[in-house]
């Protein structure tokens, strides 16, 4: 669990995982469309409406942590926690496979999908232990 988050995280880091197209006016006033790449923790894709993309990110960061705490501790309701949040940063980084104007790129699939792994694996640990408190 902690490796998929580890990596799902890496992965959000790279200035690739959130697509921002912008429209901007060419020098005889008509619009053009410029793609930019950022990163699922750079603020300024606030400004551009990325907050699906930017929670994401905050919920993967906090996925890594409990995962951290998991692998110290080993309890299982950790583990559940771990996927469930694994789960909504899931759902939140495939948005923008709605958005159907190319936003949704192979490192937000990447993200997708290594957090859903996570989140299998986290709910299935979950199962309670006969003796585990």
């Amino acid at each position: 669990m902690f490796i998929l988050a580890l990596l799902a995280f890496a992965a959000e880091l790279l200035p690739y995982g959130v697509v921002i197209n912008m429209a901007v006016e060419t020098a005889g006033g008509a619009l053009a469309f410029r793609r930019a790449g950022y990163s699922y923790f750079d603020t300024s894709i606030l400004i551009f409406g990325g907050y699906v993309q930017f929670a994401a990110g905050v919920l993967t960061a906090a996925a890594l942590i409990v995962a951290g705490i998991f692998c110290l501790t080993g309890k299982s309701r950790l583990a559940a926690v771990f996927g469930w949040l694994s789960l909504a940063a899931a759902v939140l980084s495939a948005v923008p496979l709605f958005y159907f104007n190319g936003s949704y790129n192979a490192v937000s699939a990447l993200v997708s999908l290594l957090l859903a792994a996570g989140a299998v694996l986290g709910l299935v640990r979950a199962k309670p232990v006969s003796g585990e408190a």
